[in-house]
């Protein structure tokens, strides 16, 4: 029993001897956790993530729409000194020519039409224009008569008897419109004429479409 109680003392002491060297080594190791600690900086929570933006296809500066030109050779034609559309044209216009309109304002944002009445230069017989009081008149009931007495008088009724057609167009209700009227002052390719091709000239006699953003 002596021998017993000897082992069990001694096995005491070297257990309490290995907690004493312990003790240290874990004050240490806790005190360099706390200094490892204080040394991160505190992090911040995350702030969600917000999605950017989608912006439409946007179309370069200098991107212009293409010019929609009703010739004559291809049934857009009008009687001599005249502005009455022919049932072919209307259906044509309402048939081509407005889903060409429609695709191009998709393609470039524009919804501005111009319609631009030309001419060639055979001069008209003089008659007595009616333009100054039917004109405006004319956009809301186009069974008025438009007489003219010139190649620009010419060149403006047409151009309103074409934009009073595509005003009528549900379609194109939410575009703005502008007549012009370039009479027989200009060549095809934006060239100015010389005033000395006085024949007819089926080329010359034309509609143009140009679209554009509003100013």
């Amino acid at each position: 029993m002596r021998g017993t109680s000897a082992g069990q003392s001694l096995y005491l002491k070297n257990a309490a001897v290995s907690l004493v060297l312990l003790i240290p080594i874990l004050l240490m190791m806790l005190a360099l956790g706390t200094m490892v600690r204080q040394r991160q900086p505190p992090t911040e929570p995350m702030s969600p993530i917000e999605p950017l933006p989608i912006e439409p296809p946007q179309t370069l500066p200098h991107d212009q729409p293409p010019i929609i030109t009703l010739k004559e050779s291809e049934g857009f034609s009008f009687p001599s000194g005249s502005a009455d559309v022919s049932g072919e044209f209307r259906i044509k216009l309402f048939q081509i020519i407005v889903p060409i309109i429609l695709a191009t304002s998709h393609k470039y944002y524009v919804t501005v039409i111009e319609v631009i009445g030309h001419t060639d230069e055979v001069p008209l017989s003089r008659k007595a224009s009616n333009l100054d009081l039917a004109l405006i008149p004319f956009l809301n009931d186009n069974t008025i008569s438009l007489v003219v007495s010139d190649n620009a008088g010419l060149g403006m009724a047409r151009a309103i008897a074409v934009l009073s057609l595509l005003m009528g167009d549900q379609r194109l209700s939410q575009f703005q419109f502008i007549p012009y009227s370039a009479g027989q002052m200009v060549l095809r390719g934006d060239r100015l004429s010389d005033g000395t091709d006085r024949q007819a000239s089926e080329s010359r006699r034309r509609i143009e479409i140009s679209l554009r953003k509003p100013r």
